[in-house]
């Protein structure tokens, strides 16, 4: 089954089914300049968490659940479910800001930051500064 590049909420609720399949799967890349393409393999699972990560933020990182107990991969599911019931309805800038306020790293919401931007919600503006204001305590106390 071939996957669209470009992923919206619609496809949570299929991935997050993935995450229990624990397949392996050839992947060939292609780099930008043209060079050997990389050839590894990967598990459907693994591959279905690191998009859901990127669609969705938790204070926990989602991860492949085809080792893991049927009650850890029911109650997972569900979580996923429920939050992709309560935010599809939502307005895109709405979903988008409340994923960047859940984020603790730039890299977590780096791309739903720009979309915003895209968007050109000035709701996301005082959000921002409060994540740069957190990030900039982070860093002190380091």
């Amino acid at each position: 089954r071939l996957i669209p590049y470009k992923l919206g909420l619609e496809a949570i609720p299929a991935l997050s089914q993935e995450l229990k399949n624990g397949r392996y799967l050839p992947i060939v890349s292609q780099s930008m300049h043209m060079q050997d393409p990389v050839r590894y393999i990967s598990r459907v699972c693994d591959l279905s968490a690191s998009i859901l990560n990127d669609l969705i933020h938790f204070n926990d990182v989602i991860e492949c659940l085809a080792d893991k107990p049927e009650v850890e991969q029911t109650a997972q599911i569900n979580r996923i479910q429920t939050w992709y019931e309560e935010n599809n309805s939502l307005p895109e800038v709405q979903r988008l800001l409340k994923i960047v306020e859940a984020g603790k790293t730039w890299y977590e919401v780096d791309h739903n930051a720009w979309r915003l931007v895209e968007l050109n919600a000035k709701e996301a503006v005082p959000v921002f500064l409060k994540f740069l204001q957190q990030m900039k305590i982070r860093i002190i106390q380091l």
